[in-house]
């Protein structure tokens, strides 16, 4: 189960990494016992390439990636314009308003109670009850789905290639995995410059 809100209101999450690499060490160990592979896929926490490369070296099989494609053209959501930047307006299934409208939203986070919740419209009393698992907000406008996925697939072969493998499963088979401290995260991104792009 991934962080954020769900960690927040309900007390649950571990860090996606984490997550990962335990269901495949469990899957494993079926797996070899039964003669079958069970794939994996990482939910959450995904923003870059080098998090897709990350959950493969882990263990998962595909990557979902909501949030990556939430400010793209091809996304649901207005466009609007704050400070002279453009975003795009995010609902997450999970957030109040989406459980608010509808049943299959309350559904999935388990806010339905009784048969009266199954209905689209809800009752101020049953309004007040919803307790969100999602956000709803702004997210930078990202262009095209076109765009984002030539980043994704450049960054995805430029961690492949670190390893020499080329293919995820040669990829996984040669991948390291190590803790690093803030500061190790830090001194690993550009430090000592501005930023001059737009």
């Amino acid at each position: 189960k991934r962080q954020g809100i769900n960690a927040e209101y309900g007390g649950h999450g571990i860090p996606q990494v984490t997550a990962i690499y335990e269901v495949w060490r469990a899957t494993r160990v079926i797996g070899e016992k039964e003669g079958y592979h069970v794939p994996i896929i990482a939910d959450g926490g995904i923003r870059t390439s080098g998090d897709i490369v990350k959950g493969l070296a882990l263990g998962a099989s595909a990557v979902m990636l909501g949030s990556v494609f939430a400010g793209t053209t091809e996304s649901p959501g207005m466009l609007v314009v704050k400070g002279g930047k453009r975003y795009k307006t995010i609902r997450g299934m999970g957030s109040r308003s989406a459980m608010q409208e509808r049943s299959g939203s309350r559904g999935r986070y388990y806010q339905q109670r009784d048969e009266n919740t199954f209905a689209e419209e809800l009752t101020s009393q049953q309004l007040e009850k919803v307790v969100p698992e999602g956000v709803e907000g702004l997210v930078e406008f990202k262009g095209t789905v076109e765009k984002v996925m030539l980043e994704l697939i450049g960054g995805i072969q430029s961690g492949l290639a670190h390893t020499g493998a080329t293919d995820v499963s040669s990829f996984q088979k040669r991948a390291t995995i190590w803790c690093q401290s803030f500061g190790g995260v830090a001194e690993g991104k550009p430090h000592s410059i501005v930023d001059v792009r737009d």
